[in-house]
């Protein structure tokens, strides 16, 4: 509400989506939901119309880029898509890899804790029937999970809260990256993977696959059973980091405040 009637800003909006009913990626079950949903589209004009700060959204060139003009004053790349170069990053090899001689462009990462929302069930049925490929699995795994996987020779586990530093490791130098969720939205996991020109494996029909197309460098699967080392063995020389680079952009709005 201080954006309604405060001094000259700008706003970012990163849920812009949530504006408008869309049973994909709306919890409609939520009774409340839809009541919510008016109350934030109100504000969102207020703001828009009557104050002094300009709201913008992350939805550029996604299904929403033009719908969410009705709300906001612009669109733009989300910033963790692009944010590398402008940052000091540090990296750090996890103390588990230290002894081992590997190469990690071999390896599929899959940070965060291992869960549903990284559909969890559906990993370990692949990974019990399959050992051509690699895994890195960082981030806490339950103790069932653990005795599943402990024992697979394609895997190896980092059982345990990684640091930033260690997690930038292994995305700058695991070649693949595991984004198979169902309806995950861009974040900074996604997107430095992005900008570190990985190979992105995603679910197919999930909000990733739907509004990322024109990475090349997407692998987009309905299923994992469908993942395979052929599909893994994709060129690495094109550099896509630069596709959603929108700091110019962003630098003048700074410089309108």
């Amino acid at each position: 509400m201080r954006s309604i009637w405060g001094a000259k800003a700008i706003a970012i909006s990163v849920r812009t989506e949530y504006l408008y009913l869309d049973k994909n990626y709306e919890k409609e079950s939520d009774k409340s939901f839809k009541y919510k949903q008016k109350l934030k589209q109100i504000i969102f004009l207020l703001i828009k119309h009557f104050s002094l700060t300009k709201v913008y959204s992350i939805h550029k060139n996604t299904k929403y880029d033009k719908l969410v003009l009705h709300y906001t004053h612009g669109n733009f790349y989300d910033i963790q898509l692009w944010d590398l170069k402008y940052l000091n990053f540090k990296e750090s090899m996890p103390k588990e890899l230290i002894n081992l001689k590997l190469d990690l462009d071999n390896y599929v990462l899959l940070a965060g804790k291992l869960d549903e929302r990284r559909s969890k069930s559906e990993f370990i049925k692949f990974i019990k029937n399959n050992s051509d490929i690699k895994f890195i699995i960082a981030g806490i795994i339950d103790d069932n999970d653990i005795n599943i996987l402990k024992d697979k020779p394609n895997l190896i586990l980092i059982n345990r809260f990684i640091s930033n530093e260690e997690l930038f490791f292994l995305m700058k130098y695991c070649k693949s990256i595991y984004s198979y969720y169902s309806n995950y939205r861009p974040s900074g996991f996604f997107g430095r993977s992005v900008q570190l020109n990985r190979q992105i494996i995603v679910k197919n029909n999930s909000f990733l696959s739907e509004n990322f197309k024109e990475y090349k460098k997407l692998i987009s699967i309905s299923n994992l059973s469908e993942l395979n080392a052929d599909l893994l063995c994709m060129p690495m020389s094109h550099d896509e980091s630069f596709i959603y680079d929108d700091y110019n952009f962003f630098s003048k709005l700074i410089l309108l405040l």
